[in-house]
């Protein structure tokens, strides 16, 4: 080996070194019973001892410890941004780290990936407990429904947002969504896909989350692109609301609603037999109506189909 080769390799090992003593501080610090392991590695470069050791050997030691360091400052850089977000003390700090640690175990994630959720979380405006839990199922629905953590999370925060759902209500959520993509022809992925265009316009109509699920869950059978099945359900919601803003933002045009939606309720009693409203001022929601529609599609007309699908869907959703 040349001397600078010698030279270069010293440094390699003092940088290791001193990631080690770091690792050492920031696992501790975090819960993490590393230290063996990290005690291990250290010895085992001792041993290395002089240059007559095969360079390819050193340098996967060097790689692995690279490593080592690489991850403990993602993961104090992590805690330190999610200690700046949610103003904890540092008892706090030290009782979630441990937490953190166990919990990234029992669901197979990485501590730096899972602390990132929790934050995103903790920017939402929920306490370090709660952001805790949404992480967990979020990673239960990461892992069951097969995507990754940042669709997870953007898909469970829409809905819980949405329909103004509670922390503890995740769980059910995440059940629904998986059980939903696995017994019927919609995947999770398309499930949130389609809650995050329609699912605060859905809400809207006081239709819930479940029956939310059922809606596009039919829908998707027939279209298969969850994309066009949420904006057509957000377009049938805001027509029935008359909010010409969100129709406006979908490129649908407004002019048929300068006189309210209401007048369409009689139409359609009119033209089908069923009663969209439930009094005189409240619609029923959006899965009552379309179920309701449903019993008597098959009696009416083609010309009569046509014009109920306009009065709901516009020309565009049709």
């Amino acid at each position: 080996m040349t001397e600078e080769q010698r030279i270069a390799f010293q440094q390699e090992f003092a940088e290791i070194n001193s990631g080690i003593a770091t690792a050492n501080k920031n696992l501790t610090s975090m819960g993490l019973k590393g230290q063996t392991v990290l005690k291990r590695f250290s010895n085992g470069l001792e041993k290395f001892g002089g240059w007559a050791i095969v360079t390819r050997s050193l340098t996967a030691a060097i790689r692995l410890g690279k490593q080592v360091v690489t991850n403990v400052n993602e993961i104090d850089s992590a805690m330190t941004q999610l200690r700046i977000v949610t103003k904890a003390t540092d008892g706090q700090m030290s009782r979630f780290a441990s937490t953190a640690s166990t919990l990234a175990q029992e669901l197979g994630k990485g501590i730096p990936e899972l602390l990132k959720t929790i934050e995103t979380y903790s920017r939402l405006g929920y306490s370090l407990d709660e952001s805790t839990s949404l992480a967990k199922y979020t990673a239960i629905l990461s892992n069951v429904a097969n995507v990754d953590s940042e669709t997870a999370t953007t898909g469970l925060t829409s809905i819980i947002i949405g329909f103004n759902l509670k922390v503890e209500d995740a769980e059910h959520v995440s059940d629904v969504l998986i059980s939903v993509g696995q017994e019927y022809a919609v995947s999770a992925e398309e499930l949130m896909e389609a809650y995050e265009k329609a699912g605060a316009a859905l809400s809207a109509t006081n239709t819930s989350f479940e029956k939310s699920a059922a809606l596009i869950a039919a829908a998707n059978a027939s279209v298969q692109d969850a994309s066009v099945v949420g904006t057509a359900l957000k377009t049938v919601s805001a027509r029935i609301r008359g909010s010409k803003s969100e129709l406006e933002e979908l490129g649908e045009t407004t002019e048929d609603l300068a006189e309210g939606f209401s007048k369409y309720a009689d139409e359609i009693k009119a033209l089908t037999g069923f009663d969209i409203m439930i009094d005189d001022t409240h619609f029923k929601d959006l899965y009552d109506i379309m179920d309701g529609l449903s019993s008597k599609w098959g009696q009416l007309s083609d010309t009569t189909q046509a014009r109920v699908a306009e009065i709901l869907g516009g020309t565009r959703q049709l």
